[in-house]
C-alpha cells in the first residue's frame, strides 16, 4: 500500500464562496480539472466536483444565480494525508467521485484526483517489480528455481502421480 502524502495537491484552485455554480464551471474548464475548491477567506470550505454541479442543477436551477455552496455535498468524503492508496479507492467507490477532500488537524489542505492515485498506484507497483527484479539479479530469488512439492507427494513435482494403496 503507498501512502498519499507526496501526492496531494496542495495549491487547490479555488473559487469564493459567493461564486455562481456557472462561474465555478468556467473555472474547471478553464484550467481542465475535475473540481474546484471553495473558500471562505483563506479557508477552504470543500470542493464542488463537475458531477456536484449537474446534480445542483437538475431541478431546472440557473446556473448564473446559483451559488457554488449549493453545490457543496453535506456528505463529503475525506482522508487524512496519511491515507493508503486503498483507503482512498474505498472512498471513492463509495462515494462514487473521483475526487477527495483531504485533510490535516481537521483543516482541508488538499485534494487528491482518481488520476493522482493511479499515478501512485503504478509508480508503487513499478518498484516493486525493480525490487523483485534486483533480487533475482543478486541471487535472492534462488529459492524459486527449487522443486516444489506436495502434500500428496512428498517429492518434487514432476515425477507423476502415486495412486493411493499401491
Amino acid at each position: 500500500m503507498a501512502c498519499i502524502q507526496n501526492r496531494v495537491i496542495r495549491d487547490v484552485i479555488a473559487v469564493t464562496e459567493s461564486v455562481s455554480c456557472a462561474e465555478a464551471a468556467h473555472v474547471m474548464a478553464q484550467f481542465g480539472i475535475g473540481c474546484v475548491g471553495v473558500r471562505r477567506g483563506k479557508k477552504l470550505l470543500g470542493i464542488v466536483t463537475g458531477r456536484d454541479l449537474l446534480g445542483c442543477l437538475t431541478d431546472g436551477a440557473d446556473a448564473r444565480r446559483t451559488p457554488v455552496t449549493s453545490a457543496l455535498r453535506p456528505d463529503m468524503p475525506a482522508v487524512s494525508a496519511k491515507a493508503s492508496d486503498q483507503e482512498c479507492a474505498r472512498l471513492m467507490r463509495r462515494y462514487r467521485t473521483g475526487h477527495l477532500a483531504v485533510e490535516e488537524d481537521g483543516e482541508i489542505v488538499g485534494v487528491i484526483s482518481l488520476l493522482n492515485l493511479s499515478d501512485l498506484v503504478v509508480e508503487d507497483r513499478e518498484w516493486n517489480i525493480k525490487l523483485l527484479q534486483s533480487d533475482l539479479r543478486d541471487g535472492r530469488g534462488q529459492q524459486l528455481s527449487q522443486p516444489i512439492t506436495t502434500i500428496f507427494n512428498p517429492h518434487p513435482c514432476g515425477g507423476g502421480f502415486m495412486a493411493l494403496g499401491d
